[in-house]
């Protein structure tokens, strides 16, 4: 009798162990879910693109202001030109798929970059940017578009 009392293991059963590695990944996996990673990702490559065209929009003004026109493309001259004009303008795109969008129009012009994210909203003070549909013909690599972000000066 003496001997079975000895023998009595405390432990957990492989049972009871199963059950609580698999509640803690469903609370994993809720929390997962529920934070989204991958948005917030999104969101915040979609931020970087308000700045970037926000400091092109800057350089093409102070453009505009010395030579009285718009360029007429984003060509690397004229790039080379507007960085003299904001050395904090980046060219490229974070998701490094895409490249800005130019379009000279008769009293102004339109910058754009893609939107990844369905979530995301202009930050306030930004009057100039605006959240508008895809353009029909446009892609950019792989990335998958749910608008662009647009800067329009008439």
């Amino acid at each position: 009798m003496k001997k079975n009392l000895a023998q009595q293991n405390n432990g957990f059963t492989l049972i009871e162990l199963i059950i609580v590695i698999t509640i803690i990944a469903i609370l994993g996996a809720s929390i997962i879910s529920f934070i989204n990673p991958f948005e917030i990702q999104k969101n915040s490559r979609d931020s970087v693109r308000v700045s970037n065209l926000n400091s092109i929009a800057q350089a093409l003004e102070l453009y505009f202001a010395a030579k009285k026109v718009y360029p007429t493309n984003l060509d690397s001259a004229t790039k080379a030109e507007l960085m003299d004009f904001n050395s904090r303008i980046s060219w490229d795109d974070p998701s490094k798929n895409c490249s800005v969008t130019y379009t000279k129009t008769s009293s102004g012009y339109i910058l754009y970059l893609p939107k990844e994210s369905t979530s995301f909203n202009i930050p306030s003070g930004q009057s100039l940017v605006s959240i508008g549909n895809v353009p029909s013909g446009y892609t950019c690599g792989n990335t998958e578009i749910k608008g662009i972000i647009r800067i329009e000066i008439k």
